[in-house]
């Protein structure tokens, strides 16, 4: 980090010079695609993809992304909303930070609350993200506004060692450190009042740390719990034993939240590479059946087969309060 002020040998205290090179700033895609539009789906078991979205690095230095946003527009039918998913991708490690599609609501928050990565996304100049969307409903085109916080640090601050320091720091990091989110295998579809098993499945080359669980539903149903609307059960990947108190279910506004709000782990669970975390969810409405969207956000930490800096970890234990911030 860039220190605001600093102290100088007598004790007075200047503002940093180097702030003016080191700024807080929103990266938003290119003219055209902000607002993106994606067209309803063909059928229910066919998505209608985007056009890919690119995210640009500045020229002008580096940037660290901390925080994403969006927002549907405004007449978008609610039924495109609960299903709008994304994918991102960076291009230069050829690394998808997800299993699969995440539904949209689970990777970006808002304008007033953002979803804070549990770790930051680094960029060198003109380095991009490439991000695709997928509308999952036949009610309509989805409509979607996204941004990016982030900081950036300008050519005229790289000449600092304090600067080069934090960026050679910031590379050795991001060669295995990236914000990962990680879904279930197959789309959840529970019966009306019934229960069934989900698989979530960490890829074989990373580690998972789970710092944050989200999840939604959709039901028409009318009878039973149509407040809690599910409760569910998770089971440690490598023991398989109860993640809860007395194999008790969890209920869905109990136990996770969405991108503004998300559920947060006071410790980061560890999943280690090849192994899948089986949950059990149960339908409380008695009418309907319930599709889930259920996601774990966290960081993953790429494994090599020589490692000079094993020592690069995620922060333990999980923040409590977003630490991403601007300089």
């Amino acid at each position: 980090m860039i220190p605001t002020w600093i102290t100088s040998s007598d004790g007075a205290v200047y503002i940093n010079d180097l702030t003016r090179y080191v700024k807080s700033t929103i990266l938003v895609p290119p003219a055209g695609q902000n607002p993106l539009t994606t067209p309803a789906a063909a059928g229910a078991a066919i998505p209608t993809f985007s056009a890919p979205v690119v995210f640009e690095g500045g020229e002008d230095g580096v940037t660290e992304i901390y925080s994403l946003m969006g927002a549907h527009q405004a007449g978008v039918a609610a039924d495109v909303q609960a299903r709008l998913e994304v994918e991102i991708k960076d291009s230069s490690y050829r690394r998808f930070y997800m299993n699969r599609p995440i539904l949209a609501n689970h990777v970006f928050g808002t304008n007033l609350n953002p979803f804070f990565l549990s770790e930051s996304i680094f960029l060198e100049s003109q380095q991009v993200l490439n991000l695709q969307f997928y509308n999952r409903s036949v009610a309509g085109q989805s409509v979607y506004r996204m941004a990016m916080e982030a900081r950036k640090l300008q050519a005229s601050a790289l000449a600092q060692d304090n600067v080069t320091r934090r960026i050679a720091e910031m590379r050795r990091r991001k060669t295995f450190l990236t914000p990962a989110w990680l879904t279930s295998r197959a789309a959840i579809q529970i019966p009306a009042g019934g229960t069934v098993p989900a698989f979530f499945d960490v890829p074989r080359d990373y580690f998972f740390y789970i710092f944050e669980i989200m999840a939604s539903t959709i039901t028409t149903g009318v009878a039973g719990d149509t407040q809690e609307v599910i409760s569910w059960e998770a089971f440690d990947a490598k023991t398989q034993r109860p993640l809860q108190d007395l194999r008790r279910p969890v209920t869905l506004n109990t136990g996770a939240g969405n991108a503004q709000f998300p559920f947060i782990l006071p410790t980061p669970l560890l999943v280690e590479p090849r192994t899948t975390i089986q949950i059990n969810f149960n339908n409380l409405v008695t009418d309907q059946p319930t599709e889930v969207f259920f996601t774990f956000a966290g960081v993953s930490s790429f494994q090599a087969s020589e490692n000079p800096w094993a020592d690069v970890l995620p922060d333990q234990p999980a923040r409590s309060l977003p630490t991403m911030g601007a300089p």
